[in-house]
């Protein structure tokens, strides 16, 4: 079965979603569209897509998302990350802190910005 993924930022309609083609559980490449730089994200919630019903997993959920670590920077285990695209995650530095990282990743050596698929958890 498949699931929309709909990350809710307390308003109706939401301003932030999240869709795919995906199993429960199984949440990788998840998009994360921001309204705007200050709009929060309170919550995640699967539906159901054949029935529409909404499948909640109340505020806290663990995916797999794109995070970005600019060069001469490490991202760290807990580290808040925020929306920095419709696709990407980033260490915390302005806007809305949405989930903290799960792995550490260190591009402290400078060079490229490092974008890596990492599980985080989305919090409120």
């Amino acid at each position: 079965m498949t699931y929309d993924i709909m990350i809710d930022d307390g308003k109706n309609p939401s301003m932030l979603v999240a869709t795919g083609n995906l199993t429960k559980g199984q949440l990788v490449g998840l998009t994360v569209q921001p309204a705007s730089a200050q709009a929060d994200i309170l919550g995640v919630s699967l539906k159901d897509t054949p029935q529409g019903n909404p499948a909640s997993i109340g505020c806290i959920g663990t995916f797999y998302v794109d995070v970005s670590v600019a060069a001469s920077a490490t991202l760290n285990v807990g580290d808040e990350l925020e929306v920095k695209d419709n696709a990407t995650l980033q260490a915390k530095n302005t806007g809305v802190a949405v989930a903290k990282a799960y792995e550490k990743i260190d591009n402290s050596t400078g060079g490229s910005p490092v974008t890596r698929k990492i599980p985080v958890k989305i919090v409120k």
